[in-house]
This record gives structure tokens, sequence and C-alpha cells, in this order.
């Protein structure tokens, strides 16, 4: 092989990996459901906590919130995904609010059922997320989150119906649902 073929096997190379990652950029990393993956935590040090539990995820003054603990951002700490109270959901999804872990102030917050992280991007401290919310029989929207300034924010939505509603809710059957982590990761 001389180096002009070398060259260009390389170039290839180059090209083919470069397409594969930012292919495998927005596909789903995991699944946040909302009977699986939450589990009761006692919380600390974050501002407004007891107004946030009472006034809107409905939480009752003796009751501990349901949360999801998992480092989207990979900086040592857990961010908070609260869920609100079952009393909120419905068949369309619930209310959460996420927490960063680290600095202990609200992301933003969204609404749905399931939620699904997608792999980051290069570039991105926080991956993408998306949240289905059903609408009634044969309807949804599929709602993506990006995080920007600060906060997660709205930056698509989109009304799914028939079958492509029917091929989104087998699609998301087959993605891994994660638990919680362990609140020992999670400073407090």
């Amino acid at each position: 092989m001389n180096a002009g073929n070398i060259c260009n096997f390389t170039l290839l190379f180059l090209l083919l990996s470069i397409v594969s990652n930012a292919h495998a950029a927005g596909l789903p990393q995991f699944k946040i459901d909302r009977q699986q993956s939450f589990k009761t935590e006692h919380l600390e040090n974050i501002p407004n906590l007891k107004s946030v539990l009472e006034d809107e995820l409905v939480y009752s003054q003796d009751s501990s919130p349901q949360v999801f603990l998992y480092d989207l951002n990979q900086d040592g700490s857990c961010e908070i995904l609260i869920k609100s109270h079952e009393s909120l959901c419905s068949s369309g999804g619930c209310l959460y609010i996420m927490i960063d872990g680290k600095s202990r102030k609200r992301l933003g917050e969204l609404f749905g059922d399931p939620v699904i992280v997608l792999r980051g991007k290069a570039g991105q401290s926080f991956p993408d997320i998306q949240a289905y919310t059903r609408s009634g029989a044969g309807t949804g929207t599929l709602e993506t989150f990006r995080y920007s300034n600060a906060k997660y924010r709205s930056v698509s939505s989109e009304d799914l119906s028939g079958k492509r509603q029917r091929k989104y809710l087998e699609e998301i059957r087959k993605i891994p649902v994660r638990e919680s982590e362990k609140a020992e990761k999670q400073p407090m």
C-alpha cells in the first residue's frame, strides 16, 4: 500500500467515525419511568424546597418526595429529578422539577411519561431530554428540552398520532429503564 492509499484510507476512516458519532449523539441513552425509576428520599440544602414540594408538587408536610438521582453532566454530583405527588399525575404523565446536584439551583421543569435522556453531544454540558405526553387515544406530544443559559428549555414539540405515535411507543419500549442512583453519591 502506498502513501496515497494510506492517506485516503485514513481520511475515509476519519469521516466514517465523525458520521457515526454524529448519528449516535441524538440516540436515546436511557428512559426514566415514573413507576420504576423513582424512590423516596429525604432532600436537604435545596432553596425553596418546602414551597416546591407543597405548592408545586403537592406533597404534604409529612411525606418525602419521589426522586430520581443521576449525574447528567458528569460533574460528580447527581442531578435531582423530583416527581410530583401521584395525585398530580395523569395518563399523560407527571410534572417533574429538576435540580442541579452541585449548585442546588432549579434547572427546569417538564411534564410527561416517560422521560428519555438522549446521548450527549460533543460540547454539551447536559444531554438533551425528551418527554412524551399522551393527549388522548392515539395522540401525544413529544417535547425536547435542551440545557441553555443555566436552565433546561423546550426547543421543540412534535404532535404524534396514528402510525407515527404507535411506532414511537414501540421504539421507546426498547429503551432501557434507569433506576435512581444511590443517595450516598448525592452530597446533601
